[in-house]
């Protein structure tokens, strides 16, 4: 699928660098970011709320124990997952990030996001990548005006599935 093409090309655009995935789900973007180049560490996190919703898993430690899973059952030692919001995530020392992928969940899709996005973006260094999942929607307009809005002054490369990447 074009969102998988699209994670293996731009992590392999970095080595031994830092990808921070906001919006774990079901891990797919985590798995596809981490297998595509070993070299980097890959931060993942997400409350788990959307997948519990589903009847993914039964409850917060539930989801972590099967996120926890995957990690261990497609040997990623280069993961780290948190379950925990985003929001909390951005009060911890992280180390600059090369590539950032946000997965918009529901509480971004029906506001604005602007300065919460703003904040992950200026925490991505010099030429590093945003990678904006589920941009562009027609149900998600006041999360495309966000991303928009955040990311005025960088260079939109390409979209790719139902990914749009920008570079700082």
């Amino acid at each position: 699928d074009d969102d998988i093409a699209c994670y293996h090309k731009y992590a392999n655009f970095i080595n031994n660098g830092n990808i921070l995935d906001l919006g774990t789900g079901w891990g797919k973007s985590m798995i596809a970011l981490a297998l595509s180049n070993t070299t980097n560490l890959v931060n993942s996190c997400d409350t788990g709320i959307y997948p519990i919703g589903q009847g993914w898993a039964e409850n917060e430690f539930h989801y972590e124990n099967k996120i926890k899973k995957i990690i261990k059952d497609f040997d990623l030692p280069n993961v780290n997952f948190y379950r925990i919001a985003a929001e909390l995530l951005i009060n911890n020392t992280m180390p600059k990030i090369d590539l950032l992928h946000l997965d918009s969940w529901v509480e971004l899709r029906n506001i604005d996001s602007t300065v919460f996005l703003q904040k992950w973006i200026d925490k991505v260094g010099e030429k590093g990548y945003i990678l904006m999942r589920n941009y562009g929607y027609g149900d998600r307009q006041a999360f495309t005006d966000s991303v928009d809005r955040a990311t005025t002054g960088l260079t939109k490369l390409e979209t790719m599935g139902l990914i749009t990447i920008w570079q700082k």
